[in-house]
């Protein structure tokens, strides 16, 4: 049994040393978050790729659109307007009205009415922002411990996948979200009530669902802030999965009858020009972006269906459970790649062993579970190759090894047999003739061909008549003199050379690669060069390939697919680059932002066809503006861009700024429904400050920004600066 199992471990040794040192490298590359990205568009086309839930009955929005603020006429709607939609509401007796409007001061008119709905309704939950710039909750609401907190967790790459359900702002007690509020409202009607199950690990039962908060390293995270009490956000599906009605038919009493019964009632803006859309897993473009509104009603929508239905709560697994699930994938495929040697097998394996791990995956993520996806990818891919390569590379050292120990002992043998000299030089024949490797013997003497076996004259395309005897200069195999010079004098100096990379020709001209293993030998006494080759064109090849195909993955990494000029990706590096470059040498940093005037009317007058054109005209007009290698012009988002000017004072940053916005006037881009001119205009923000260590770049950003809403705020078609 033990020399059984010796043999076993002898035979696997490969694999049990690809699988876990290819593991490792990609757990460790997980770790340092180079993987969350992928993980993240991952975990969304999920979500994407499932079966939409059916509308949550539980829940209806009433959403104020545009026609409801042209109707209204103001933004935001008055106090009486409000208290009258709330009068109107509470006639079908829901349970908990949410309103996702900040109300910290009065609108007028009706603020006296306002003030007495808020007495008469005990199942009304006002909003308040806790995180950034804070924003107060109506304070007879904040008395009655009425209020939810409106704020929303995004991860980097901006879009929502996180709930905040708790948060305890500093020097105050507890405060639950808006959505956890509407949804215990609606609970406590049913008898359900949040119990303690762990105090320690923060875990709480309601209902039918036990609840354990987001961790920093969950899923594919890592080193996210986990904050306040977090969950991962399970939605229902995408705009659209809650039944909505308008805010001007609520003021006109026009509701379908026990619409609003016994169900939880938001109410906030849906207009887009109010610029309260959040991306999520099921968005690909703004027009696919959740309003704010929505994003608690399905805050809400999870909390209630996961207590009363026992509807699946996004888990995941412990590191140790992943890295094990990442090392079993990875000795999967290294033992495929240790028994597949022929490319073709390897391709095929890897393809099967991803299409499972992918099928997999998802279906564990039906069931309500986030399992890593591109790490084991990368683990199979890794692990197939590598073992591929370590078996053809120990079977080419080996036959390599046999072949020098050959040469080496060459000379002696025909020492010490000399009268065996015929059967000798017969096996030697043999074993030439029939290596797969290409050899050559050449005299030193006259620097001609000796001898040469079929896989050199295969690999050089040459007849055995045109090489013997012929020189080695006549035949012109050589890349160059000077390599074929290099190898000579390499040669008298050592005497040998291993794997020595070399350029040559073949007959029909054609160039390739080949590494060369050579020694000086003795032949019947004649001073002869045995050179053994080992063609690696096909690897320089698809090494070349690989080199560009990382050029243009990097690329299209950084690059923005629309306009060929920096994205937000490589803006946000850049930008942390330069602040941290400039803190060291206590130079100034500016950034402007610009902003398309009226856009979204430019949009829908022309065609977004027309727009993309437009977009591009304008990034190629801001690039011709900014002259210096080191500034960066990037699309900042939709139809902002962005200016990173590196040792720029505030009066350079400000003319780059005029600059631009004249090249862009320059182009004369017809646009009819604009509020400022007949043509396409920009507004910009600029902001100047000399970077600190202790500081983030966003305060740059954040200073531009407000720069920028000044100069929309005197009329647009401007540039206005602003330092820190």
């Amino acid at each position: 049994m033990w020399s059984t199992l010796q043999q076993a471990v002898r035979q696997w040794a490969d694999v049990l040393v690809i699988a876990p040192s290819v593991a490792a490298v990609v757990i460790g590359c997980n770790l340092t978050g180079g993987l969350q990205l992928l993980e993240w568009a991952a975990l969304d086309r999920f979500f994407r790729l499932r079966s939409l839930e059916p509308v949550d009955s539980r829940i209806v929005i009433v959403g104020i659109n545009e026609a409801d603020i042209a109707e209204f006429q103001q933004w935001p709607i008055s106090d009486a307007q409000l208290s009258r939609a709330i009068a109107n509401i509470k006639q079908q007796q829901p349970r908990a009205i949410g309103l996702d409007l900040y109300r910290d001061l009065p609108v007028p008119p009706g603020h006296e009415e306002w003030l007495d709905t808020i007495q008469t309704t005990p199942n009304l939950i006002g909003i308040e922002k806790v995180n950034g710039n804070a924003v107060a909750a109506p304070p007879l609401l904040r008395q009655r411990d009425r209020v939810g907190v409106s704020d929303l967790v995004s991860d980097a790459d901006g879009k929502i996948r996180r709930a905040l359900l708790a948060v305890r702002p500093k020097g105050r007690p507890t405060r639950l979200s808006f959505g956890a509020q509407l949804a215990l409202t609606y609970l406590k009607a049913e008898g359900v009530t949040l119990e303690t199950l762990d105090m320690a690990k923060r875990q709480y039962r309601l209902g039918k669902a036990i609840f354990t908060p987001f961790q920093s390293n969950d899923g594919g995270y890592v080193r996210a802030d986990d904050g306040g009490y977090q969950i991962l956000l399970n939605f229902r599906g995408p705009s659209g999965s809650f039944e909505t009605i308008s805010m001007t038919e609520i003021l006109e009493n026009r509701i379908p009858p026990d619409l609003l019964r016994d169900r939880i009632v938001l109410i906030g803006p849906t207009a887009s020009s109010l610029e309260d859309a959040f991306y999520n897993p099921y968005s690909t473009d703004d027009f696919t972006a959740l309003y704010g509104l929505e994003i608690h009603a399905h805050i809400a929508s999870q909390l209630v269906s996961a207590a009363l239905d026992g509807r699946t709560l996004i888990r995941v697994w412990p590191d140790p459970l992943e890295w094990l699930w990442i090392l079993g994938w990875s000795g999967c495929s290294a033992a495929l790649g240790s028994t597949c040697l022929r490319k073709r097998w390897t391709a095929a394996s890897i393809l099967l062993l991803g299409g499972i791990l992918v099928a997999v995956s998802y279906g564990v993520f039906l069931m309500g579970w986030w399992v890593p996806i591109v790490a084991p990818l990368l683990a199979v891919t890794g692990s197939a190759v590598t073992g591929t390569s370590y078996v053809l590379w120990k079977n080419l050292r080996l036959s390599h090894r046999q072949l020098e120990e050959y040469a080496r002992t060459l000379e002696q043998k025909v020492a010490e047999r000399a009268e065996q000299l015929q059967r000798s030089e017969e096996k030697f024949a043999k074993i030439f003739r029939v290596s797969p490797s290409p050899i050559a013997i050449v005299s030193l003497e006259d620097e001609k061909y000796l001898e040469v076996n079929q896989s050199f004259l295969k690999i050089t395309g040459y007849s055995r008549e045109e090489i013997v005897d012929r020189a080695v200069d006549e035949i012109e195999l050589w890349g160059s003199r000077r390599s074929r010079l290099e190898l000579l004098a390499l040669l008298t100096r050592r005497e040998v050379a291993n794997n020595y990379e070399l350029k040559f020709r073949t007959k029909n001209r054609d160039k390739r690669t080949a590494l060369f293993s050579t020694e000086t030998v003795d032949l019947r006494g004649q001073e002869c060069l045995l050179a053994i080759l080992h063609d690696i064109t096909e690897r320089k090849r698809a090494e070349a390939a690989l080199e560009t195909a990382n050029r243009q993955l990097h690329h299209i990494a950084t690059s923005d697919s629309l306009t060929q000029i920096a994205n937000r990706r490589r803006f946000d590096e850049y930008l942390n680059h330069e602040w941290q470059r400039m803190a060291r040498e206590r130079q100034p940093l500016s950034l402007i932002l610009c902003d398309v005037d009226d856009f979204k009317r430019f949009n829908d007058t022309y065609g977004h066809p027309t727009g993309d054109v437009c977009l591009k005209q304008i990034a190629q007009a801001m690039r011709r503006s900014v002259k210096r290698p080191a500034d960066l012009v990037a699309r900042y988002g939709g139809e902002e861009f962005a200016v990173v000017l590196p040792n720029t004072h505030a009066n350079g940053a400000l003319k780059v700024a005029r600059a631009i916005r004249e090249e862009v006037w320059k182009l004369a881009i017809p646009h009819a429904t604009s509020r400022v001119s007949d043509r396409v205009t920009l507004s910009l923000g600029v902001a100047t400050q000399i970077p600190v260590f202790a500081r983030l770049p966003e305060l740059l950003v954040a200073a531009s920004d407000r720069a920028l809403y000044e100069a929309k705020a005197r009329g647009r078609n401007c540039a206005v600066a602003q330092t820190i």
